[in-house]
């Protein structure tokens, strides 16, 4: 290892909190889809951030939107209008097809949070005694309380028992397990279209129909996260 390497080892070790297992390379500059370490050596970035620089690094445009508005003006809180969150917000609701409002978060287990309060409210008010969210095993939906229980990965929870409650997983593609859990006390259903963390498993289209049928006729909503979705995609096409 280089000496910028050795230094960071050394100060993650006394200074940050050993959440991951971090492989032995440092890398200190992108460009497109390449990553550079300290060392000079050149490697393929598949991973792009778990899907956050899907652009590749250092893409001149976004570095130049980025220092653009650094230098005029970087955050004021959403107690504030700012000139382009709702231009963003009304550009994303038209690629949904319209019809929909924005939520912007800061992470996928903020999404999900935010996902599973909704449902929690809408249960509440329009269907009383529903509150409930169903989920599939293998399925990885965040880290933070309640998205660490819609995750169906025990071996994730078991360090931070007692977790919320109102949380069900079943197998996933398994039609029938779905119908027999969503019930009068189920708000919601949680989806992933394709399993990340839980090894790549897609969900069939037959699948994803049904769950759309049952919910509707069940009265509950239909929650797709698809935080990991679109990487996975692109990663599965870079490897072919």
């Amino acid at each position: 290892m280089g000496a910028m390497l050795d230094a960071a080892v050394a100060h993650d070790a006394s200074c940050v909190m050993q959440t991951y297992a971090r492989k032995p390379v440092m890398f200190v500059r992108g460009e497109g889809m390449r990553l550079f370490d300290d060392q000079g050596g050149e490697y393929l970035d598949f991973v792009s951030g778990i899907g956050a620089v899907n652009l590749g690094h250092a893409h001149p445009a976004v570095t130049a939107a980025i220092a653009e508005q650094a230098a005029k003006l970087v955050h004021v809180s959403n107690l504030f209008y700012v000139e382009h969150r709702a231009e963003l917000a009304c550009d994303l609701v038209k690629l949904a097809g319209g019809g929909a409002r924005v939520f912007f978060a800061n992470s996928g287990t903020e999404a999900n949070e935010g996902a599973i309060k909704l449902a929690r409210r809408w249960g509440s008010s329009a269907k009383p005694g529903a509150f409930k969210v169903i989920t599939t095993l293998r399925s990885f939906h965040g880290r933070t309380l309640a998205a660490l229980a819609a995750t169906g990965q025990p071996g994730k929870q078991e360090a931070f028992a007692p977790l919320p409650e109102g949380f069900a997983h079943v197998p996933l593609n398994d039609v029938e397990a779905l119908e027999a859990a969503v019930d009068d006390t189920v708000a919601a259903v949680l989806l992933e279209v394709v399993q990340g963390e839980g090894g790549v498993w897609p969900a069939s289209a037959e699948y994803l129909a049904a769950a759309q049928r049952i919910c509707r006729d069940r009265g509950a909503l239909l929650m797709v996260d698809e935080v990991q979705t679109l990487s996975l995609i692109d990663i599965c096409r870079c490897r072919r």
